[in-house]
């Protein structure tokens, strides 16, 4: 799992250089069972939820990859709902490159 931890920092470059800025500083705590494409799905959809009008979706597509992801977020629909949506397929891959794996 991980950890989230309030963070203010004043940054000395970017738009917001020289603004005090508040944010999370992500703690790794158990790497075993951090599923980080989920994270990433939650953090995604809880920014666009808070911060609509702030929070740039364009770019995002980029990241993901996938437009049924991208989709999902963009109309809100609930990031437990869309990893389970790729469950399935990710166990087929798994099972795919097991054959494929030096180490085990």
């Amino acid at each position: 799992g991980v950890r989230f931890v309030p963070v203010s920092f004043t940054p000395t470059a970017s738009n917001y250089a020289g603004q005090k800025c508040e944010g999370v500083n992500i703690v790794l705590l158990e790497r075993n069972t951090l599923d980080a494409p989920e994270l990433g799905i939650e953090l995604a959809s809880a920014l666009r939820k808070l911060y609509p009008q702030n929070y740039k979706m364009d770019r995002m597509i980029e990241i993901l990859a996938n437009q049924a992801v991208y989709d999902a977020i963009v109309q809100g629909r609930d990031p437990r709902r869309i990893a389970q949506d790729w469950q399935e397929q990710l166990e087929k891959f798994q099972q795919l490159r097991q054959k494929y794996l030096i180490y085990k």
